[in-house]
């Protein structure tokens, strides 16, 4: 797995070497942990739609295995700024948001105390909502394989109902970065 300081190193080069990077910023200083690094950043860009392709980080910082849009899935809450969350297959994950510097400042200007309040409370009760046989550990993975397999049969037949392709290999990927965490 890469170490902090290499991650920092990719990020700040990617950076200095785009000159649609007005700034960096890194919102995540979290303590560290035994494993699953995750680093979000801002980048303050002159023209947010140059990151607005699916494909913008796919190679430059790692074996991206999934990547999620969160500004395409909930665009009212992402003005003006692309977010891409991505995994890597060494276990870290990026997050990026680029976001046009006018913007930025209008919504970094004014500090509001309770802008992020609603996450937390989100995130708790959907953990609150899971549910398991029981606690032990084995359950619990039991129950994982179980809900995993299930998704996997019914997305590939509302797929092939829809005529959509099924994205297999990012499944593949997901399912085995999963199961190096389990083995952690």
């Amino acid at each position: 797995m890469r170490s902090e300081k290499d991650v920092i190193y990719n990020i700040l080069n990617f950076a200095e070497q785009d000159e649609n990077v007005t700034a960096v910023i890194r919102t995540d200083l979290l303590p560290v942990r035994d494993y699953l690094y995750t680093y979000n950043f801002y980048f303050v860009v002159n023209d947010v739609e140059r990151f607005n392709s699916d494909s913008s980080f796919e190679t430059c910082f790692g074996d991206r295995i999934l990547l999620f849009r969160v500004d395409n899935n909930y665009p009212e809450m992402f003005s003006n700024t692309k977010a891409h969350l991505m995994v890597f297959r060494d276990g870290i994950t990026i997050v990026i948001n680029a976001i046009d510097k006018d913007s930025f400042l209008k919504k970094y200007n004014n500090e509001n105390q309770y802008e992020n309040v609603w996450i937390g409370d989100t995130f708790q009760k959907i953990l609150y909502k899971k549910t398991y046989p029981n606690s032990d550990y084995e359950s619990i993975w039991n129950a994982y394989a179980a809900v995993t397999d299930l998704w996997g049969k019914v997305g590939r037949d509302v797929a092939k109902r829809c005529g959509f392709h099924y994205p297999d290999k990012v499944e593949e990927d997901m399912l085995a970065f999963i199961e190096m965490l389990r083995k952690k």
